[in-house]
């Protein structure tokens, strides 16, 4: 069981409480979290069942197990304090809840061999702004964001203490939902919404490092991919009714590697030809399937045959131009090969 479900069972457990005069005792049915659920005359001689017991500020709740003591459970009440501890058969602490005005304060609980301390602060309002966990002589803050509706717009994690504490993770959004932000172990991404899009920014150790913009042009979706660290920038057309990529536009600090292409398909979806522009020039790439229904790229250089290129079932072969004259096939394993050369 999560610490967290521990609280919410705290809480429906004093939802669900009848208030019994002092000495009475009550039986209900339940379960293995020990859940109020009907009430029963008697506890049967098998299954979960509770006993509750009325006290003059408050109940004494013992969950059985077959008529077997699981736990036994004590809520108190002292004006506008609530206390509440739970312990074993063998009379050893499981938890201890303290309640101020019914907003959780202080929750000690036993996990997986560790005591967790958990502190819970709220703002003027009674909204919950802060939790802090120890465990284990390590502390964890946990600080939440709330609009000025009092709805969660995020969270962020914190492990240590001021000042030397270290960023685990970070949870934020908007209620309206224009903005959306995630991060982790110095990694962090924040997304803005936009009516045609949305923005993304991903920072490492605080440093901007990738910058991602989606868009809508005229009907079709544009992915720009801005890489700070390596200096480079891809953009990236999508055709609007099939998805498939129409045009990329790739820049780099180095101009040399910079490129641009645009693809056509056939009526099956099929690609049916790529050209791409770069530092060497225009090639042309034309996708098609011979009598044999093999498949075939014909690629072109600058207007002239460069090559085509067959493959085979388990080899590759390719007819090789120079200068837009025929040159030599070059027959290439899966591996790629060389299995053989034919010059005529």
């Amino acid at each position: 069981m999560t610490r967290r479900l521990s609280v919410y069972l705290l809480v429906l457990f004093l939802c669900t409480a009848v208030i019994l005069p002092a000495g009475d005792v009550s039986y209900y049915g339940s379960n293995s979290i020990g859940q109020q659920l009907s009430p029963l005359e008697a506890p049967a001689g098998s299954g979960y069942a509770l006993e509750v017991t009325a006290t003059d500020t408050g109940t004494q709740t013992v969950l059985l197990h077959d008529l077997e003591v699981v736990w036994s459970e004590t809520s108190s009440k002292d004006g506008v304090h609530r206390y509440i501890t739970r312990t074993s058969p063998a009379g050893s602490e499981l938890y201890r809840a303290h309640y101020i005005n019914s907003r959780l304060v202080s929750l000690s609980q036993r996990i997986d061999g560790f005591t967790e301390e958990e502190t819970y602060l709220y703002d003027e309002d009674g909204l919950l702004h802060t939790i802090i966990l120890e465990r284990g002589g390590e502390v964890e803050h946990t600080f939440f964001f709330l609009d000025d509706a009092g709805r969660l717009e995020g969270l962020m994690v914190y492990q240590g203490d001021a000042p030397d504490w270290e960023l685990d993770h970070t949870l934020l959004f908007t209620s309206s939902q224009d903005a959306f932000a995630i991060g982790e172990a110095g990694r962090f991404e924040i997304t803005y919404s936009r009516e045609d899009g949305r923005d993304t920014y991903s920072y490492v150790g605080g440093v901007l490092r990738l910058e991602t913009a989606i868009s809508r042009v005229d009907g079709d979706r544009q992915v720009s991919e801005r890489d700070h660290q390596l200096g480079t920038t891809r953009l990236t057309r999508y055709d609007g009714e099939t998805d498939r990529v129409s045009e990329e536009q790739f820049t780099s600090a180095r101009a040399k590697e910079n490129y641009s292409l645009s693809n056509t398909y056939d009526d099956f979806g099929e690609l049916s030809s790529r050209t791409v522009l770069d530092a060497s020039g225009t090639t042309e790439y034309r996708y098609t399937v011979n009598d044999e229904g093999r498949d075939l790229v014909t690629v072109v250089r600058n207007g002239q045959m460069h090559k085509v290129i067959t493959y085979l079932d388990d080899t590759r072969e390719e007819q090789v131009y120079h200068n837009g004259e025929f040159y030599a096939t070059i027959i290439y394993s899966d591996d790629n090969e060389i299995l053989e050369v034919i010059n005529d």
